[in-house]
């Protein structure tokens, strides 16, 4: 399925989508809040972190990682956003192929994750229903009930909690987890857990759908109706993401491009950056 998706470049016709995706990261990473929030009174000017380290979390490179996690997830209780990590040892479920995990470091620093969780069709769709029926948190989904991708059957992909403090960051993770989706063609449902409202949009443009929501909020990034919300999971079928532009542009972009540009076209003949 990779080869296949990486063959089908992008139509001239597509460019529109693809510079509306570029402009969604320019909104969400380089507008004057972003620049504004990340600026610190002991420095002259703000921490560049242009060399970024990926690694697959497992037991040797923990090294304080699901404390730092931890830390994270809670200081989003005050937008009522918790997540369920901490109820389960995210290191075995990772060797045991029940999850991925990825760090993101530069020189030491931790500057991003990204986190997904594998269920056999239709464990995630009827966890999800449930939340919804008894009108239950989404953070109550049990995470218990993932399965290793190695086993047979379908899967659902559940991409549970993402963060990266810069552009780069951000492009890194979606190329690894575009990657990984197109190289397992046995997942077939792709859902995700967004806050933020740059997300939202594109993912809504790409053909998401919201299939759950929680935390009422006049400021919050989903609407639904009348009312805005803080949290939603958002659904897609894998088969209608890979034809999006956006996937198609992320997925071809190699991984070197994702941090620079390419400084030939004969370095990198296959991509489009």
């Amino acid at each position: 399925m990779l080869p296949y998706l990486c063959s089908l470049g992008l139509d001239s016709s597509l460019k529109e989508d693809v510079e509306q995706f570029e402009l969604s990261l320019k909104q969400r990473y380089q507008d004057a809040m972003s620049i504004i929030s990340g600026i610190d009174y002991n420095n002259a000017h703000q921490v560049e972190h242009n060399d970024i380290d990926e690694e697959e979390l497992s037991q040797s490179n923990e090294h304080g990682f699901i404390h730092s996690l931890n830390n994270f997830h809670n200081q989003l209780k005050s937008l009522n956003i918790k997540h369920n990590l901490a109820t389960i040892d995210l290191v075995e479920y990772q060797k045991d192929g029940r999850a991925i995990a990825y760090k993101y470091l530069s020189k030491g620093e931790l500057v991003g994750h990204n986190i997904g969780m594998f269920f056999t069709e239709p464990t995630l769709e009827n966890e999800i229903e449930r939340t919804k029926r008894n009108r239950l948190p989404i953070d109550t989904i049990d995470l218990r009930l993932t399965k290793p991708l190695k086993e047979k059957g379908t899967f659902s992909y559940y991409a549970i909690s993402q963060h990266s403090k810069n552009e780069r960051v951000f492009r890194r993770q979606l190329h690894t987890e575009f990657t990984f989706l197109a190289q397992n063609s046995h997942i077939h449902h792709y859902y995700a857990s967004v806050t933020l409202k740059s997300s939202v949009d594109v993912m809504l443009k790409m053909g998401f759908s919201v299939a759950a929501y929680e935390g009422e909020n006049p400021v919050g990034a989903i609407r639904v109706g009348s009312k805005r919300y803080t949290r939603a999971v958002m659904y897609i079928e894998t088969s209608e993401l890979f034809t999006q532009p956006e996937f198609l542009y992320l997925l071809t972009c190699c991984d070197v491009c994702t941090e620079r540009a390419c400084e030939t076209s004969l370095e990198h003949p296959n991509c489009i950056c």
